[in-house]
């Protein structure tokens, strides 16, 4: 097969023009994070994460909103309008955008402004109760402004329903709990007075209260994701062990400290112990992880100690992006100890697709010195809450033998934050990374395919205080054939910890 060092050029060509991959949804969980600061008035902090986001996915469109809104919450009206701008212009039917377009003209006192952007928003939208209502208001406002030219007319009690929680009213809750009772009174729709309300009664300590409003929110705008988000909160600080949880999560100072760190090193160590035949054996490895704007560059240093055996790999490993949810990964390693596959050689392509589900299809080339092998594979996997789960399959070609077939399960539950989870990966089949074994006296090279095994393996990553540093911990338990004689299996446990640490 050492004709298909050529084929795969061409097969790595024709999997970036053809394949699908994904972003991930690290991307969604980001963005929940930002908005939930945004409307505990923790707006600078909220940019640093969406300025992330935008930076990854110039077109998100939730995030270019929220950013434009925390700009108008703060004052600074004409920095909301030139992103408003752009986005009604882009984006005839984004409701949400126009909303806010209006509102932030309503914030810096220009009505007839805001009127105008309503009727020019309604040409779009037609029946959107919301568009509607806010030109009512503006009717109203404007028709109070005609009847007494020359006074300026203070709208701020009226204004403030339309905000979500300012720092400025601290203090004033049974005046601030007066008005947003009003508004939500007349307007059931009004979702950002609802948002007011609740987070007004959170900083007064009326936790059952603001949980009780949330719940009425909800069932007038039910699915609506800010409140939906403000209710996950309130239950949270109800619940003190939850709290406790998640005090890492709404740490703003670190959490923005982490954001900015675009470097990484990753130190890992492994061993395997055998219930027969093998001594244990050693792996370690050494990484640096850059983060760029086309995304990650991973030079990496393998090394490992087997049947007495010293030996090191030198790998990179890419993750160039093209697009908000279409990205590859493409890898190269080298080495010259018998331990290792002199070459190893992969490219995957990942797309993003709807309902949380994402795909990737892509191949793998082993160069053992004496033979080489292609295997291709893929994945399909579901994002569902805190949930993912993904399978992936390898396929790998025999000269006058039938296909081989092998599979993998991972599955994975997200707890405090989108980097720390526990999770459980099982395998049947031949498995294309297993470990260093000898045949007839002969060391064989790092894959070898074509032999039965089962493996399961537990694993948790967590990030603990300070936040630089991460950690993950796995402990496995291996069943596979001997090569030097089909039928007869050994068993060997494993256990590995690696180290994260960003700067």
């Amino acid at each position: 097969m050492k004709g298909s060092t050529n084929h795969i050029i061409i097969l790595f060509l024709l999997l970036l023009g053809v394949a699908y991959g994904q972003e991930g949804q690290a991307t969604e969980l980001l963005f929940s994070e930002a908005r939930q600061m945004a409307f505990n008035g923790q707006h600078k902090a909220a940019r640093s994460k969406l300025n992330t986001i935008l930076a990854y996915d110039p077109g998100h469109s939730d995030g270019q909103t929220l950013l434009a809104k925390t700009y108008s919450w703060e004052g600074n009206y004409e920095e909301a309008r030139k992103h408003l701008n752009r986005m009604t212009s882009g984006e005839r039917e984004n409701q949400e955008a126009w909303v806010a377009a209006i509102k932030n003209e309503m914030y810096a006192g220009n009505l007839h402004i805001a009127l105008g952007l309503t009727n020019k928003a309604l040409s779009f939208l037609p029946a959107d109760p919301e568009l509607i209502g806010l030109r009512s208001v503006l009717l109203a406002q404007n028709q109070k402004e005609a009847q007494a030219p020359g006074v300026e007319e203070d709208f701020s009690d009226d204004i403030i329903a339309l905000q979500p929680k300012k720092q400025s009213w601290k203090g004033k809750y049974d005046k601030a709990r007066i008005r947003f009772n009003t508004y939500t009174s007349e307007d059931p729709l009004h979702q950002q007075a609802w948002v007011g309300a609740i987070n007004n009664e959170i900083d007064a300590g009326n936790l059952n209260i603001a949980l009780g409003l949330a719940n009425k929110a909800l069932i007038n705008l039910p699915g609506d994701r800010e409140l939906l988000v403000l209710r996950a909160h309130i239950l949270k600080l109800i619940d003190p062990v939850a709290a406790r949880e998640n005090e890492d999560i709404i740490t703003v100072a670190q959490e923005k400290k982490n954001i900015n760190r675009s470097n990484r090193i990753v130190l890992s160590n492994q061993v395997d112990v055998f219930d027969k035949a093998f001594d244990p054996m050693l792996y370690g490895s050494f990484e640096y992880v850059k983060e760029t704007a086309y995304g990650k560059i991973i030079p990496r240093l393998l090394y490992s100690n087997r049947f007495n055996t010293d030996g090191l790999q030198y790998e990179l490993e890419i993750y160039p992006r093209f697009s908000a949810k279409t990205y590859a990964n493409l890898a190269y390693a080298y080495s010259s100890s018998p331990i290792f596959p002199a070459q190893r050689a992969g490219a995957e392509v990942f797309s993003n697709l709807p309902k949380g589900i994402e795909v990737s299809l892509g191949a793998r080339y082993y160069d053992f010195k004496e033979t080489d092998a292609l295997v291709y594979t893929g994945s399909i996997g579901l994002y569902k809450g805190n949930y993912y789960i993904s399978l992936r399959p390898y396929l790998t070609p025999q000269a006058g033998q039938p296909l081989s077939f092998s599979g993998s399960l991972l599955a994975r539950k997200y707890t405090r934050t989108k980097e720390d989870y526990w999770g459980f990966r099982a395998g049947v089949g031949y498995n294309t990374d297993l470990k260093q074994l000898r045949r007839d006296d002969v060391l064989l090279s790092e894959t070898i395919l074509f032999v039965s095994s089962q493996q399961l393996q537990l694993e948790h990553q967590f990030r603990p205080g300070g936040r630089t540093s991460m950690y993950r911990a796995n402990l496995g338990l291996l069943r596979q054939e001997f090569a030097a004689d089909p039928g007869n299996f050994f068993y060997a446990v494993s256990g590995g910890l690696q180290y994260f640490f960003d700067f």
